[in-house]
C-alpha cells in the first residue's frame, strides 16, 4: 500500500511522466496553471527546495526575479580566491560606486547602479552597514577588501498554493526549480468523471479569485545567498550563462531525485514535515476552501448537475466590503491569460464568444476594462449577457 495514500487526495497521475523543476517549466510554461503532485521530494538546504513526496501543489506560473552576482574578496584571504554572492536587485542594502581610487559616489540601490553603470562595476557597502546577512549567518563588512558587481541574471521560482486533502491554502508558496524535486501532472480524480475533475479545478480557481489571491511574477528569494557550483543558494542550479561567464560556478551534474518510498508505513515523519513557508507575505484573511461531496448538508442540492459531484463551500473570514472585494477581483483578473479568460466565459455560459475574445487578443489586462458599449458593439452581446459579464468583472459573481 502506498504509505501516502491516507494523507493524499485520491488524484490520478502517471509517475512515469515525472519532470524535475527545470524540465517541468520547459514542458508546461505555456500551459499553467497546473495541478501537480510531488513524485520525488527532497529536503533541501533552503525553504525553496524543501518538498515532501506526495505534496499536491497548484502551480499558478513561474516568476522571473532580477538578481546580480557580486564577487567578494576578503582582506585576510588570497585575492585570487573569491566568494560569489547573489543579491536581489530590490535588496534593501545600498552601495557606493567607485568613481576613481578613494573617491566614491553617494549610496545607491542596486537598481539605480544598473540603470546608470554597465557591469562589471566596483562597489562597497554604504557606511551604515557593519554586518550583512548572507544565507543564515552574518558577514562583517570591515573584513571585505572589495566588491565587484559582475553581472545581472534572472532566477526562476514556481509560484502557487499547496493543497492538502482537497483543501487549498490561500498563502502563496514559492518553490525553486530544483533538479532534485520531481513533479507529475494530475489528470483526474480516482473513480470520478473528467467533468467532476474540471469542476474541481474551477472550484480551486474560484477560491483564489474570491479571496483576492494575487501572484507577483517578479518575486523570489528576498535574501542574499552564497553561490557555489552546487547552486545559487536558493535551491536553483547555476544558470548556464553564469557557468560560462564564471568558471568557478560551473554547474555540477544534477543529482537524481530522492526516492521517498517508505518501507515501514508507521514512519510518518517524512510526510509530517511542515510545508515550505513564503519568504515575504502580506497578511491575508484567514480562509479555507473545501471541495466536498455534493451530499454535504451545508448547502442545498440543486437539479443542475453541471457542477459535478464536488462543490465549493462557503468560507469564513472573507471581507464583505464591496469596494475592497472589487479591487481584489480586478487585480486577480488582470493576471489572467487568454486561455483563463476563455474558461471564465465558459463558467458564465458565454462560451460562444470565446473564439471572438481570442481573435481580439483579450487577456486579463484588457478584460477588466471592457465596457457595455464595447461588448454590445464589438461582440454583439445581449443586455443580459453584458450584465452577467460586467457583474463578474466587478465582483467575481458566477450565477448558480
Amino acid at each position: 500500500m502506498d504509505p501516502f495514500e491516507q494523507t493524499r487526495y485520491p488524484y490520478e497521475y502517471n509517475e512515469d511522466e515525472s519532470y524535475n523543476g527545470q524540465e517541468l517549466r520547459r514542458e508546461y510554461q505555456n500551459r499553467f496553471p497546473l495541478l501537480a503532485v510531488v513524485t520525488g521530494g527532497d529536503y533541501g538546504n533552503t525553504i525553496f527546495d524543501d518538498f515532501s513526496t506526495g505534496q499536491v501543489y497548484r502551480i499558478h506560473s513561474y516568476t522571473r526575479q532580477r538578481r546580480v552576482v557580486i564577487q567578494e574578496t576578503q582582506k585576510k584571504h588570497d585575492h585570487l580566491n573569491h566568494t560569489y554572492l547573489s543579491f536581489p536587485v530590490n535588496t534593501s542594502y545600498t552601495f557606493c560606486v567607485m568613481k576613481k581610487r578613494k573617491e566614491w559616489t553617494e549610496p545607491m540601490s542596486i537598481g539605480e547602479i544598473l540603470d546608470k553603470y554597465s557591469c562589471p562595476v566596483m562597489v562597497k557597502y554604504s557606511q551604515e552597514y557593519n554586518r550583512v546577512k548572507v544565507d543564515y549567518g552574518f558577514k562583517t563588512t570591515a573584513d571585505i577588501a572589495s566588491l565587484l558587481i559582475v553581472t545581472e541574471y534572472e532566477e526562476n521560482f514556481f509560484t502557487g498554493n499547496c493543497i492538502r486533502k482537497g483543501v487549498i491554502a490561500p498563502e502563496i508558496t514559492l518553490a525553486a526549480l530544483s533538479p532534485s524535486i520531481s513533479y507529475a501532472e494530475i489528470t483526474g480524480i480516482k473513480g470520478k468523471s473528467s467533468v467532476t475533475f474540471q469542476n474541481h479545478l474551477k472550484a480551486l480557481e474560484r477560491f483564489l479569485l474570491a479571496n483576492g489571491v494575487t501572484f507577483d511574477l517578479l518575486a523570489g528569494n528576498p535574501g542574499v545567498t552564497r553561490m557555489t557550483e552546487k547552486g545559487t543558494g536558493s535551491g536553483n542550479p547555476i544558470p548556464e550563462v553564469l557557468s560560462k561567464l564564471i568558471p568557478e560556478l560551473k554547474t555540477k551534474r544534477p543529482t537524481t531525485p530522492l526516492n521517498r518510498q517508505v518501507s515501514n508505513p508507521s514512519q510518518t515523519c517524512i510526510y509530517k514535515r511542515p510545508l515550505p513557508p513564503v519568504p515575504v507575505v502580506k497578511p491575508k484573511p484567514k480562509a479555507i476552501a473545501v471541495v466536498a461531496p455534493m451530499s454535504c448538508a451545508l448547502q442545498e442540492q440543486t437539479p443542475d448537475d453541471s457542477r459535478g459531484e464536488y462543490m465549493y463551500l462557503e468560507m469564513d473570514g472573507v471581507s464583505k466590503e464591496t469596494t475592497k472585494k472589487s479591487e481584489m477581483v480586478r487585480k486577480s483578473l488582470e493576471q489572467c491569460s487568454m486561455s483563463a479568460i476563455k474558461r471564465h466565459l465558459s463558467d458564465l455560459q458565454l462560451q460562444k464568444y470565446a473564439n471572438k475574445f481570442e481573435e481580439q487578443r483579450v487577456d486579463g489586462m484588457i478584460f477588466v476594462d471592457l465596457t457595455r458599449e464595447i461588448l454590445e458593439k464589438e461582440f454583439h452581446m445581449s443586455q443580459l449577457e453584458i450584465l452577467r459579464l460586467l457583474m463578474f468583472i466587478k465582483t467575481g459573481h458566477i450565477p448558480r
